[in-house]
C-alpha cells in the first residue's frame, strides 16, 4: 500500500450516479485531490441479458448522471472502473465506451471476457479472488502507482459467484500524517452470506458495506437473486463495517420473460431491525441512505 507521505486526511465520499447500482467513489489522495473509481456504470439506455425476449428493463428513475461526460464535469476524471458481474445491469456497454480506450477496468474473469470481445480497451485486468489473511497486499492486478487495491470476495459454495463482493482497500493518513490506517469499502450489490466477509484480516478497517434492502427472488432459481436487508445486517456484524449504504433497489421498469416472473419483497431497515431484535441505535447499524444523484462523505 501506499506509505504515510503519500496518502491524505481527507475522507472519502460515495457519490450515487443513479437510483440502482452506478456509484462514483472519490479516495482521497495526494496533493488534496481524488483518485476517481467508477463502479457498476449503467447511466443510459436499456439493459437486456441474453435477449429482451427474455430480459430487459429501464431506469425508472433519470439517473441524476445520465452519461460519463456527465459524471466527470462535475466530479473529475474517472480513473479506475470496477465491475463486479457480467450482467449488463453491471457491465452496460453503452455506458461504458463512452469512457477514453485507455481507462484502466479490472473485472472479474467472465465480465473481463465479455468486455475485451467490444475491442474498445485496450486493456482489461482480471479482478483476483480474496481468500482471506494478509496476502492480499501482495496483489499486483493494478499498477503500483495506483493507489487502491481491489479484490473479489466470494462464497465458494455459489458456483456462479453471484453472491459475491468487491473489496476495494486504500490508504488514509491520520491528521498529523504520520500514521497510515487501510480503510476498505464492500459493494455487494446482489448480497454475500457473512462467512466470508468474517476472513478480513484486522489489517483492514472496513468503512461502509454497500448492500441491498429488497429481498428479489425467481420461482424457478434456486434460492434468493438479491438477499435482502435481512442477510445485510447479519453481512454487516459479520465484517464490522461502520455503515451500510442500500444499493441495487430501484424497482424498475421491464419486459420479457424474466421480468413477469421477477418477485420483490421491500424490506425497511426499521422491519429488518425489529426482526432482529435490534434498534438504530445498535452498534452495528448506521445506515445510510443515498438518493439519485445524492452523495456522502465518510468520516
Amino acid at each position: 500500500m501506499s506509505s504515510a507521505a503519500e496518502c491524505s486526511s481527507q475522507r472519502p465520499i460515495l457519490h450515487h450516479l443513479n437510483a440502482d447500482t452506478s456509484w462514483l467513489l472519490q479516495i482521497p489522495s495526494k496533493h488534496n485531490s481524488f483518485y476517481n473509481i467508477l463502479i457498476d456504470p449503467w447511466l443510459t439506455g436499456s439493459q437486456s441479458d441474453v435477449a429482451p425476449w427474455f430480459s430487459r428493463q429501464w431506469h425508472s428513475h433519470k439517473p441524476a448522471y445520465d452519461s460519463i461526460n456527465a459524471v466527470e464535469v462535475k466530479l473529475g476524471k474517472v480513473d479506475l472502473v470496477v465491475i463486479s458481474h457480467e450482467f449488463t445491469d453491471h457491465c452496460h456497454r453503452e455506458t461504458l465506451v463512452q469512457l477514453p480506450k485507455a481507462t484502466k477496468i479490472i473485472a472479474p474473469n467472465k465480465a473481463k471476457g465479455v468486455i475485451q470481445k467490444w475491442k474498445h480497451f485496450e486493456s482489461v485486468e482480471d479482478m483476483p479472488l480474496f481468500y482471506g489473511g494478509d496476502e492480499w497486499q501482495q496483489d499486483t492486478s493494478l499498477p503500483a502507482e495506483i493507489p487502491v487495491k481491489v479484490l473479489r470476495v466470494v462464497n465458494e459454495s455459489d458456483a456462479l459467484y453471484y453472491h459475491s463482493a468487491i473489496l476495494v482497500t486504500f490508504p488514509i493518513c491520520d491528521t498529523a500524517g504520520s500514521s497510515t490506517t487501510v480503510e476498505g469499502i464492500i459493494y455487494t450489490p446482489h448480497g454475500i452470506l457473512p462467512a466470508p466477509l468474517g476472513s478480513l484480516p484486522p489489517t483492514i478497517k472496513p468503512l461502509a458495506l454497500l448492500h441491498g434492502l429488497h429481498d428479489v427472488s425467481l420461482p424457478f432459481f434456486p434460492g434468493q437473486l438479491n438477499l435482502g436487508a435481512h442477510n445485510a445486517l447479519k453481512a454487516l456484524k459479520g465484517c464490522g463495517a461502520k455503515y451500510w449504504v442500500g444499493t441495487h433497489d430501484e424497482v424498475k421498469n421491464g419486459g420479457g420473460f424474466v421480468w413477469w416472473f421477477l418477485r420483490r419483497k421491500v424490506i425497511t431497515v426499521k422491519e429488518a431491525l425489529e426482526k432482529a431484535g435490534m434498534n438504530n441505535e445498535d452498534k452495528y447499524v448506521k445506515c445510510l441512505e443515498v438518493g439519485n444523484g445524492g452523495y456522502v462523505t465518510l468520516a
